[in-house]
């Protein structure tokens, strides 16, 4: 189908500041990405408790934000990582997509506020989210949760992070993700592929220009090295990696990855639900209030995170 009203209408709104990459610095890149935001009236659904802390890592301090929509105890846990090109991006950058997982799941939602690149490239950012992950069973009585029912989510470069955090609990065997929702993810960087060509013009949001922006910002000089962390279609150790569940636009230069990494875990006997929404481009799923089908795919995404949980709760 053609790209879907609804979405013209985001396109629309978002074109109204330069969000190119072009003779920018990632501040100017970052302030103009939160010119963007704020020209959307975000659905904000209400929830019981949202709580910002500062936590200590092993050698610096991260802000993290957590949800809660169910207070009792023994909750399961979602640890989301906003996405961004690991350029841009804080705590409120999908605090819609918080609030309903939260609302949906009664899990306890963590979203991290990670060290952005070019300040500090791979791996700090990955290290950030597995050390709060890793805080937070730790302190499982405070923050009343169950440390074997985890889940891993994000979009984009937080789909990213999300599978890449499965990827390194695996190889760590600590802890045990129950399962990855995966939400227009970046797996790779092969511009060839035939959804780049078609999609990646900047004309449906996402461009290549952008993403090679992002790589070598996240990456340096080091683009080429295929570590299975940054591009997980490298990674051959599929054992004991979690369910996962990918959500992509049918309108997205980051499509055919996202169906290929999906056909390689599914191989592998890893449950795997993968769905293309009509129309839509690259993250909308974030637009919640503003796009349906961001409604859909939240709905979905949490359906699955559920499942998981019940699965492994009654393992």
């Amino acid at each position: 189908m053609s790209i879907h009203p609804q979405i013209k209408k985001v396109l629309e709104i978002a074109g109204e500041v330069d969000t190119s990459t072009k003779n920018l610095d990632p501040e100017t890149f970052r302030f103009n990405h939160i010119q963007t935001r704020s020209k959307f009236d975000y659905h904000l659904e209400e929830i019981q408790s949202i709580e910002d802390i500062t936590i200590s890592l092993p050698v610096h301090k991260v802000r993290i934000r957590i949800y809660k929509n169910d207070m009792s105890t023994d909750r399961p846990l979602v640890m989301l990582f906003h996405g961004g090109g690991w350029v841009v991006g804080d705590l409120d950058s999908e605090d819609t997509t918080c609030r309903s997982i939260a609302t949906r799941t009664g899990a306890v939602v963590i979203s991290v506020e990670y060290r952005l690149s070019p300040e500090t490239g791979f791996p700090g950012g990955l290290e950030d989210c597995y050390n709060v992950m890793l805080w937070a069973i730790e302190n499982c009585e405070y923050l009343g949760i169950n440390p074997n029912l985890i889940a891993t989510a994000g979009t984009s470069a937080g789909g990213n992070l999300s599978g890449a955090i499965c990827i390194l609990s695996s190889k760590k065997k600590h802890p045990k993700i129950s399962h990855q929702a995966l939400m227009c993810p970046v797996i790779d960087n092969n511009f060839e592929r035939k959804s780049y060509k078609l999609y990646g013009t900047g004309e449906y949001g996402l461009s290549i220009q952008k993403m090679k922006w992002f790589f070598k910002q996240y990456l340096g000089h080091n683009q080429n090295n295929k570590n299975p962390l940054v591009y997980l279609l490298q990674n051959e150790d599929l054992d004991n990696l979690p369910s996962a569940t990918l959500v992509v636009a049918e309108y997205d230069c980051l499509k055919d990855e996202a169906l290929e990494y999906s056909t390689k875990l599914s191989s592998n006997g890893i449950n795997v639900s993968c769905k293309i929404y009509d129309g839509m481009n690259h993250g909308f799923n974030i637009h919640l209030g503003h796009v349906d089908a961001a409604e859909s795919a939240i709905d979905h995404v949490s359906d699955r995170i559920n499942e998981s949980f019940y699965n492994n709760r009654n393992f």
